[in-house]
Formats: C-alpha cells, structure tokens, sequence
C-alpha cells in the first residue's frame, strides 16, 4: 500500500532553490530521479524526461503517474471508509462505507458462476427463454461483444430498436464495463479457446443451474456450433491475398493479440501444435455471422454464459482488495467519495485550489484569444465572432460538486442519494441496485432539465459511462462547452498549494489547455458558445476556408498512423497555450527556468513500458511528448536543438 508520506518526497524542494536554478545538479529531486540524462533531449525527449521513472517505481502497483494519482486517491478513500463512522455521518457516506464493505467481503469468495449469473439478472435475461425485449438482448450481446457480434445479422433481431434505445443500452453497458469486474481479460492459454467436452459442458451446466433449456438438447446444439466454428478452410478454397499468405506462412499464435481482442470468448479453429494460422483466422471471421445466426437465441445466451463461466474458471480469482473495492465504490458513488476526500481539507485550501485553477484558466484563454485575434486562416468576420464567443463563453469546473459550501453541497448529496438502498454484505444486489439508480438518476436529468438546467455550476454534475469525472483524467464537454477537471488531479506530484507557477503551468496549465483545445478541434469547433450545434451555414464557412482545411490535412498527413488528430492538435496547441501563459506571467530569459517547463510537462507522461493506456485515441506517452515539444521552436530553443522541424501544423 503506497501511503501519503511516501509521494510527499517528491516535492520537497522549496519554491525558492526551484526559481533559482535548473541546471542538472539542482533541478528537484523527483525531477532528477526520473530522468535519464544519457539520452538526448533532442532526440528523445520523452526518453530523456521520464527515462528513470520505471526504475523509481518498479515496486509499486501503478504503472504511470496518472494511475499514481489514482492510486493514492485510493488509498486514502479505503482508509478512510475502514474509519469507525463519525456520529453525524451522513447517510450517503454510509452507502459508500457499505459498498465498499460489501466488495471487501468477497475477497476469497468469488465463485464465477454467481457473477455469470447475476450479469444475466442485470440484463434482464431469461436463461433459457425468450428475451423480454429486442434491448435487452443487446445488453448482454455487448457484453460478449468479441465472438457474439451479430452486427451483420442485426436486422433478424433488432428491427424495432431505435437510436436511443440502442444509445441506452450502449452506456448501461459501458458503465458495467467501467467497474472492471472479473471478465477473462487478456488472451489466455491455448485450452481457453477448445471446443467444450461433454464433462465441462454438464459441470458448467450445473453451475448455472436452473437453466429451462434440457442439457441433451443444448449440448447437441453447442457441439453442432463449435464443430462448425473450428471447421478449418478448405483445401480447394481461393488462394489469399498476399498480405494473409505471407501471415500465413510465418504462422500465428492464438496467444497474439495482434488478432485476438483481449476478451475473445468463442473457440477457435486451431492446428494440432494449438497456432492459428492466419488463413483459418480470415475464414473464421467471414463464417462467424453467418454461423451464428442460424443458433436461436435463447441456446445462444445460454452459450455465451457458458462459455464466459469456462473461462473466468480457467483463470485465478480476482482480487478483492482495498484499491479495488476502493476504485469501484469511487466510480458508483463518486459524489460520495469527492465529498468525503474533500472533508479532508479546509474551506481556505480548496477556495485557493479553485482560485489558482481559475486564474489558469484565464490565463490560458487570453492565450488563447489572441492567437484567434490574429485570425492566420483569414476567416469571415461572423466566423471570428462565433469562435471568440465560443472562447469567452468557455468555463472551468473542478471537482463535480458544486462550487458551494459544505453544507449545501451535503443537503444536495442526501436528496440525490435518498432513493439508492444498499448493504455491507450483498455484492451482487448492491451493484444491480446502484446500476439501476444511475439509469433512473439519467432519466431523471433528461426529464427534468430545462435549456439551462444541468449547465448551472452550482449543479451535480452527473456522471456518464466513460468514467471521465471519477478518475484523475480531465475532460471537455462539447455541448456544455465545460471543462471538467477532477478533484483527485490536483494533489502531489502535479499540485501544492503555492507551489512555484512554472509547476502549475506546465503541467495543470497543459492539461487544462488541450482540454480547451477540444472545443476547437475538426470535430468540435461546430459547437457554439452555448453548447449548441451550428448552423449548416456556419459549418459550411469554417469547412470550406483553404487555409484551416490545408492545416487539417497536414495534421492527418503528418500523425493519423498513430493517433486521433484531433487529439494531436489538442497536445500541440495545449503546450503551446500553456508555454505562452508560463512566459507571460513569468517572462524569463533563463534556460535553465525553460528546460524545467518542459522537463515538469513531460513527466505528466512517464509511465512503465508495460503500460499501454491511450495508444488508439491519444497515441503512445513517447509519442505525445515528442511530438508536442517538435512543434515548439521555444523548446528547440531551451535545449539547443539543431535541425528543428520548421514547418508546423497550426490549425489556429
């Protein structure tokens, strides 16, 4: 366990010896400690800033800063939660010391057939019997999403699902998958990916017990499904392109996960020596709807819980622990928890905490308003208008409890919770009861809300399924035109209460920054100041002016191998932002003061090599930071690197 004490280390060097010097023997000890000076800042900049940091922290549970944060956000909740009540607790925190409790107490007694079974509760599933509604047969499909997709065939199923139905769903399961529960992630052994014996079909059965289909009838229909799904190709079948002969040739591990999802659930058509060759691979793929589709559908849920129980058996149970349980009850009752963390502190430190984030904010925006003021693509007279407005109209929230005091922010929390029952003891029934309060709480809000309800900062903000709001990640939200930053953000290694500014504006001055940036991406730039989508004119003058359009392509030219653009422009422009504000309020010559900006920004970064998060959306850490810094003369500047790109890509 990663207690408090063992992160205050970190940044123990006073304001003064930071402003004085940073030269590499005195910059901050944390700083130094996860650097690797013998790689070079201009070839490697994220090498050379973070180079150090796996080695620092091989001994802890996370694997990057961004999960330290969590981590230790964790940590101090868990502790908190296993404290005797306080005499006036309110009854919110007790539903949060209650889950919490509930979750511990399944440490050493997880038995996977109960959650295969509870899942089929939570989607309204009938095992065995005709689905209630076309929707919830979605839900639990898109639990089983890898090997069950019937995208293909969806029509025989889903014909009257509208949109919002279909929206609904998605987010009830994206909430669930959010909790990381048990499921088989990763790809596993060879034997998770066999047809069932008829042993592992009758202990399984029973397992799941009672179930309204005969075990003599559903084992002839699985056996039938899982023949035809291992059935390999043909000998006389058309030869492959050459990309799957050459695959083919070399030959694939089903342990690759270069072509398994990481939850793949389905058996596959492996040889004798267990490889899957990439020519049974393409063929497999092409058969899977079809073959699929011609299972009804009652044997085919039965099947998936089957086949998901046969795998969570053949891994080791899960861990029950203080981070987990703690993670999980944060992410449930989030309000509850930022509330009790939040207790913690004095009104004086988080009204400083807010301030501080707030003069960032503006200052970040002024940044932001005069490079808009230059208007370098030449944009119409009522296009600048709308952008600017966009701009002024942009706020900052932190935290997502209203900016009230204690005792208004505690009556909202008992009214919002009053209707959410739980207990120490009930896993199982505590998380059905509070996945159906947060669809009732979002049925609720799209009710009740009126054209400015839910955009009042003295408002809870109500959570969504991607779990932005709970976790230490930032985010910007396009039809509220808000920037959310997370209470857990602003604590050690990234904020103290007046620490030195350069601190603060490289790394909480970026993050806030690319956040502001998303209102200004390809994607989002046609949302207006108020939230709302433009006009198909307006769209229509931003879409078509040469010069944004040029920087657009050159932006997907440049780096849409590797990431979203609209998140490399986000980077690129919140570093820039960030640095004009820093060298605005701080003006200095100093190289030594230059490096430490830089230096603080990419450390925001390090992480274990293991660790993959981000890599689809944002891009690798090592990317984001030299890519970043590569578009910045001020950072060729601040190490003396020859050769700099000169040609940048700007959308602004």
């Amino acid at each position: 366990m990663c207690k408090l004490q063992n992160l205050f280390h970190l940044l123990t060097i006073s304001t003064l010896s930071i402003l004085s010097s940073c030269s590499s023997s005195r910059l901050p000890g944390y700083l130094r400690r996860h650097m690797s000076p013998a790689v070079g800042a201009c070839d490697d900049f994220y090498g050379h800033a973070c180079g150090g940091w796996a080695e620092a922290h091989k001994e802890r549970a996370y694997r990057s800063q961004l999960e330290q944060l969590d981590h230790v956000y964790h940590g101090r909740l868990a502790t908190l939660l296993e404290q005797s009540p306080a005499a006036n607790q309110p009854r919110f925190v007790q539903l949060l010391r209650d889950n919490y409790n509930a979750c511990r107490k399944m440490q050493g007694h997880f038995k996977a057939a109960q959650l295969v079974r509870w899942l089929a509760t939570w989607g309204n599933i009938s095992l065995g019997q005709q689905l209630q509604t076309e929707t919830d047969y979605r839900r639990l499909n898109l639990l089983f999403d890898h090997g069950f997709n019937l995208q293909s065939d969806s029509e025989r199923f889903f014909k009257a699902e509208s949109e919002s139905q279909l929206a609904s769903t998605l987010e009830a399961v994206q909430w669930l998958l959010q909790l990381q529960l048990p499921w088989p992630v990763g790809v596993g052994d060879v034997a998770d990916f066999r047809p069932l014996t008829r042993v592992q079909f009758r202990r399984l059965y029973r397992a799941l017990q009672p179930l309204d289909l005969p075990p003599q009838l559903l084992w002839l229909e699985i056996k039938q499904l899982e023949r035809q799904l291992c059935q390999p190709p043909h000998q006389e079948a058309e030869p492959e392109s050459g990309a799957e002969a050459e695959a083919e040739a070399d030959g694939v591990s089903p342990l690759a996960e270069q072509l398994l999802p990481a939850d793949w659930l389905l058996p596959l058509p492996l040889d004798n020596a267990g490889m899957l060759p990439a020519t049974h691979w393409s063929h497999y793929v092409r058969r899977l709807p079809t073959v699929l589709a011609t299972i009804p559908v009652p044997q085919l849920m039965c099947y998936a819980l089957l086949r998901l129980l046969h795998q969570l058996q053949l891994r080791p149970a899960p861990t029950f622990g203080r981070q987990e349980c703690a993670a999980q009850s944060r992410h449930l009752l989030t309000h509850a928890a930022v509330w009790l963390l939040q207790q913690q502190q004095s009104e004086e430190e988080l009204q400083l905490m807010h301030a501080t984030m707030q003069e960032l904010f503006a200052q970040l925006r002024q940044r932001f308003k005069l490079m808009l003021l230059f208007n370098r693509n030449q944009f119409r007279a009522d296009t600048q208008r709308i952008l600017l407005d966009k701009l002024q109209r942009m706020r900052l929230r932190v935290s997502v409890l209203p900016q009230a005091d204690h005792a208004t922010q505690r009556q909202q929390l008992e009214a919002h919770y009053a209707n959410l029952q739980l207990n120490d003891s009930d896993y199982y029934a505590n998380l059905l009861a509070t996945l159906q309060q947060i669809e009732q709480w979002k049925r609720d809000r799209e009710r009740d809300q009126d054209e400015d309800g839910d955009r009042d900062v003295a408002s809870l903000h109500l959570l969504q399924s991607d779990g932005y709001g709970s976790y230490a990640s930032p985010f910007f939200l396009p039809d509220r035109n808000l920037v959310m930053l997370p209470f857990s953000l602003l604590a050690t290694p990234l904020y103290r209460p007046n620490q030195a500014s350069v601190l603060t504006q490289s790394a909480l001055g970026f993050l806030i920054a690319h956040e502001m940036s998303h209102g200004f991406t390809p994607t989002d730039v046609h949302y207006d100041g108020r939230g709302n989508v433009a006009s198909s004119q307006q769209k229509m003058h931003i879409q078509r002016n040469t010069r944004f359009a040029n920087q657009i392509r050159c932006l997907r030219h440049r780096y849409n191998d590797v990431t979203d653009i609209d998140e490399k422009f986000a980077d690129i422009n919140g570093l820039s932002l960030a640095y004009e504000a820093f060298n605005a309020t701080t003006p200095s010559t100093n190289t030594s003061m230059q490096q430490l900006f830089f230096l603080n920004f990419a450390q925001f970064f390090c992480q274990d090599s293991r660790q993959l998060e981000d890599i689809p959306l944002h891009g690798g850490s090592r990317e984001r930071v030299n890519d970043a810094v590569a578009n910045l003369e001020s950072f060729a500047r601040a190490f003396s690197c020859e050769g700099h790109k000169k040609h940048k890509c700007r959308l602004y």
